[in-house]
């Protein structure tokens, strides 16, 4: 049986591109991995001032509702007040800012030992089958709705980017509630819209879907919110407004779009209509029974009843 002597053969010269060997990483030179390591901090950095920003804002009204509790009901300390309305969040699921912003904006009780809102009329929570189908309605939170609303318009619209922004009673602009495929810089800079030019507020103000062909020249854009939308990838895009039974807004939707010129079909449009006036009624019930009653607690608590 014969065998035969296996060949050494010299291995293949490893392909390069640019000097560097293909398949392989880039060495990285100290400087490279400074600059990275720099870049990484300044990164870090930004975020930390982005959060440090949402949390003053959001500190400005809840601050300003502990004094007017500790205040209005005559309290030990900003401490003592302070619980109360984070008990009485919790107890009702609401975000802390969310019933600070109601408390700081619902009119002063006429009695401290009646009732808030002796005599208000309750009603069922309105069907959300569009957004949530098999949820019941009375049931949700605001975060849960608000989430399955941005996920529909998305996708009814065929949008890579959205966000949430819902009217604030205190301040009476727009806070940005949820946000998807979004920068964190778009996030920061549109956190709370107030009567600027911008597309959100100017469906909220004439209560009418608001939508832009080309972000890069359109004039319901200014300069500042041209930039950061830009940047943020989107080149059109379409805000349409949540109304309440009445017609007042409550919110706006908005989707975003890498190219300009987006147009939204017969079919889109029709099922916007619908996914938002669901969400529009909705929240008003929220804001109505779920935000009043929490109010209505805090009053309880804090006068010993």
């Amino acid at each position: 049986m014969s065998t035969v002597e296996p060949t050494w053969r010299a291995p293949a010269p490893e392909e390069t591109f640019g000097g560097e060997v293909a398949g392989r990483p880039p060495a990285v030179g100290p400087v490279e991995a400074e600059i990275v390591a720099e870049l990484a901090e300044l990164a870090e950095l930004r975020k930390t001032v982005r959060n440090l920003r949402q949390q003053t804002r959001s500190n400005r009204v809840v601050s300003r509702a502990v004094g007017m509790l500790q205040e209005r009901y005559r309290l030990a300390d900003d401490r003592v007040a302070f619980k109360m309305l984070a008990r009485t969040s919790q107890n009702h699921n609401l975000p802390v800012r969310t019933l600070a912003s109601a408390f700081v904006a619902a009119p002063r009780p006429r009695h401290p030992r009646e009732r808030w809102f002796a005599g208000r009329g309750r009603w069922a929570a309105p069907p959300v089958s569009m957004l949530l189908p098999g949820r019941p309605p009375g049931r949700l939170n605001r975060t849960d709705l608000v989430r399955a609303l941005l996920r529909q318009v998305m996708e009814i619209s065929d949008a890579p980017m959205g966000n949430v922004q819902l009217v604030d009673v205190a301040s009476g602009g727009l806070e940005l509630t949820a946000h998807h495929g979004l920068t964190d810089e778009f996030v920061d800079f549109f956190q709370h819209v107030g009567e600027d030019t911008t597309s959100c507020a100017l469906a909220a103000q004439q209560t009418t879907r608001v939508s832009v062909s080309d972000v890069a020249t359109t004039s319901a854009l200014d300069d500042d919110s041209r930039i950061h939308v830009l940047a943020a990838g989107s080149r059109s895009c379409h805000s349409t407004p949540l109304l309440d039974a009445a017609g007042r807004c409550v919110g706006v939707v908005s989707s975003h779009h890498e190219r300009p010129a987006s147009t939204l079909t017969d079919v889109q449009t029709a099922d916007l209509d619908r996914v938002t006036t669901q969400a529009g009624r909705w929240l008003q019930w929220h804001d109505r029974t779920t935000v009043l009653d929490a109010l209505e607690d805090l009053h309880a608590l804090a006068v010993g009843r």
